[in-house]
């Protein structure tokens, strides 16, 4: 069930590929194997790629776990420790998130024990070498953990207020609406300070390790959900995704996210990712976007 969770969010975040090829290859090439229980096929295809996002590599190593491949294991581990600041500890067991859990896959002591006492070691020397990183990971850790505190809150207190009137219903409601808008724009501005914080460039799995980009692109997919904040993210941290983008550091994913919800809300798309019939927003410069960014649309594809 984890690797479902996981592969639905992996198929969600590679629905467009970036200059970096290697979300399509995996995708097309290798998920299909690993979902036909054909690991060292896939495992053949996967060592022979370069520029790897590292939580698709964490993700393949929970399968090298299931498959008892623990050679191929510790080697990958080591290097996502070493370079992207994975931790694995007792605690990872009942993490949130439950893409980034290790530990639950190792089945003996004996690897559990190496894996601990190479994650404590290893994180230690990351660490004290990724200072800005740091603060990145934990300024979005805090705000990843207001973002969900806040939605839970509203979604489970829901129900217990239908017993009121309709009027009063719509009220509380209304008031957490506003909550929940109000966490999504500081989260949204977050994401602007951190670009800032990071030399002006956008924190992403490469650069800033483990997790960092699912970070940031829940902030921004949620302020797009709900319709707000959707000019400020055009105008101040999409410059910083198209960057990352042209660099092959993330997927195009949040394009579409953007051109989708654009059309929801106002009736326009801004990157042509949607069909033709969507007109375009600032069309005049819209030949320059397409020129550099090589976008296609997600009907073209599928």
């Amino acid at each position: 069930m984890k690797h479902l969770f996981f592969l639905i969010c992996l198929v969600q975040s590679s629905i467009f590929f970036s200059q970096n090829n290697f979300w399509q290859y995996y995708q097309d090439s290798i998920q299909p194997l690993l979902n036909s229980n054909k690991y060292k096929e896939a495992k053949q295809k996967f060592i022979a790629l370069k520029n790897i996002d590292p939580d698709y590599k964490l993700f393949f190593i929970q399968y090298s776990l299931m498959y008892d491949d623990t050679s191929f294991y510790k080697s990958e581990v080591k290097q996502l420790m070493s370079k992207y600041g994975l931790q694995i500890d007792y605690a990872d067991s009942i993490l949130i998130d439950e893409r980034y859990n290790v530990f639950n896959y190792l089945k003996s002591e004996k690897i559990k024990k190496w894996s601990l006492s190479n994650s404590k070691s290893r994180y230690r020397r990351w660490s004290n070498k990724n200072q800005r990183t740091i603060k990145i990971k934990e300024a979005l850790k805090l705000a990843k953990e207001r973002d969900r505190l806040v939605r839970s809150l509203t979604y489970s207190f829901y129900p217990a207020i239908q017993k009121y009137d309709s009027l009063c219903m719509n009220k509380v409601y209304e008031a957490y609406k506003n909550e929940i808008a109000d966490v999504d724009t500081k989260n949204c501005h977050l994401v602007e300070e951190l670009c800032k914080l990071n030399g002006n460039y956008l924190p992403n799995n490469f650069d800033n390790g483990i997790g960092t980009f699912n970070s940031i692109g829940l902030f921004i997919s949620h302020n797009l959900k709900q319709g707000t904040n959707i000019e400020y993210i055009r105008n101040k941290i999409f410059p910083y995704i198209e960057q990352a983008y042209l660099d092959g550091k993330v997927d195009a994913t949040l394009f579409y996210a953007y051109d989708n919800r654009l059309n929801q809300y106002y009736g326009y798309q801004y990157y042509g990712t949607l069909p033709d019939s969507v007109p375009v927003l600032e069309k005049e410069s819209f030949s320059e976007r397409k020129s550099r960014l090589k976008l296609s649309t997600l009907f073209n594809r599928y």
